[in-house]
């Protein structure tokens, strides 16, 4: 859930508050207020000798003319430069925080002192910083406590109560034959740099994605599968707060995601052996009769799709899953559940009949999670090592 949040009243806490939101971030104790008021301080109001990062804090009265505001930071920014030349331990990296919003000339001015100083000198605005809140709960609730979700009304709170009780005794059910449950597979694309060259982009991903599907299923009469796409336009973050594109593919069809993921490493880390495949695949007549149609990457988000490989009608389908009715006599696939989990991410409605899962205990462990945490982990996901349709969730319940 996104929370538009209040910037925080007093200056001393905005600075304790952004120590602890680093140490959240960075997973680490090591970022510390240096000094407090009356020390000398060389323009240094957090600091980690780890990470070699500094940070100051700089917290405004929103209220006030912004082009005023913005043009005391830009005078602040300026201060800060020259005092933390007698800082006495390295800078790489210097946060420049505000309780303001984004603004393009301090940006800029952020860049400038980037390029004349030799510190990475970044802008961490107001804006930053919500969008790192949410990742970072416990740093939530203690400055914004009545932002903490509310405890769940009876009627929930009963149904999560039954499913507790069921999967519990389901899990005692389970068969003497042990069954082994592996994670389910997935890969990472990072989608190349080309120079805002879509087009180029778009062909180079649908022909990665279809050597891969005839690599693994050249020989494959006739097969649908099901697979969630996680696609952001900011999948990858650089620290220079630039960003790029990609996207995370979760399957129970290994081979085919190997495939998959070598070959899109070898465009981003070995161009000689990406473009070897390419021309080998190129002059591979049975490879060229196969029509192939993927549908565009939909929105950002968790996304199901359908692919289709027929073999006897040489053709390969991507498609979106756009129908999100469950089947409730076939919980025991994942590829039949895979729409149900992407839906569960995006903002609606969803009915389900409880009597209706109380025979499959990996589908009821999975809807109490999403009951009781609002969200999905695809590591939670297990499959049987035999059987890809034979699937577990690893989400044990426990008390509030």
């Amino acid at each position: 859930m996104n929370f538009q949040y209040e910037t925080l009243g007093d200056e001393y806490q905005f600075q304790t508050f952004l120590k602890d939101l680093f140490n959240a971030v960075y997973s680490t104790e090591t970022f510390q207020e240096y000094g407090s008021k009356g020390n000398l301080q060389h323009g240094i109001d957090v600091y980690s000798p780890v990470f070699k990062t500094a940070i100051q804090a700089k917290k405004k009265g929103i209220n006030r003319n912004k082009k005023t505001i913005v043009k005391e930071l830009i005078n602040d920014l300026s201060q800060t430069l020259e005092l933390i030349k007698g800082f006495p331990f390295p800078i790489e990296i210097l946060y420049f925080a505000t309780t303001i919003k984004k603004d393009v000339s301090l940006q800029e001015a952020c860049f400038s002192a980037s390029i004349s100083s030799g510190i990475n000198v970044i802008l961490f605005s107001w804006d930053d910083i919500q969008e790192k809140l949410p990742d970072c709960l416990s740093v939530r609730d203690k400055y914004f406590p009545h932002l903490k979700p509310a405890k769940k009304k009876d009627a929930l709170s009963r149904i999560s109560k039954e499913l507790e009780s069921l999967i519990s005794k389901l899990d005692g059910k389970k068969s003497a034959v042990k069954t082994i449950y592996r994670n389910i597979p997935h890969c990472e694309i990072l989608l190349p740099s080309l120079d805002s060259n879509y087009n180029l982009q778009k062909q180079l991903l649908a022909t990665i994605m279809k050597i891969s599907l005839f690599e693994t299923y050249c020989e494959t009469k006739y097969k649908k599968f099901g697979c969630l796409i996680h696609f952001t336009m900011d999948y990858t973050q650089f620290t220079d707060d630039s960003s790029a594109p990609g996207f995370q593919i979760i399957s129970g069809e290994v081979v085919f995601l190997a495939n998959f993921s070598r070959l899109a490493k070898g465009l981003q880390n070995n161009s000689d052996y990406f473009w070897d495949v390419m021309e080998k695949y190129q002059s591979n007549v049975l490879f060229k009769k196969i029509r192939f149609r993927m549908e565009l990457l939909a929105s950002e988000g968790l996304i199901a799709y359908e692919f289709e490989v027929d073999g006897q009608t040489e053709s390969y389908n991507i498609k979106q899953k756009k129908y999100y009715d469950l089947d409730y006599g076939n919980l025991g696939s994942l590829n039949a559940v895979m729409p149900f989990i992407a839906k569960n991410t995006q903002p609606g409605l969803c009915i389900l009949n409880i009597d209706k899962i109380q025979k499959n205990v990996a589908f009821m462990k999975l809807y109490h999670h999403f009951l009781n945490e609002d969200s999905f982990s695809p590591s939670l996901l297990k499959i049987n090592v035999d059987d890809f349709d034979d699937w577990d969730y690893e989400y044990t319940p426990c008390d509030d």
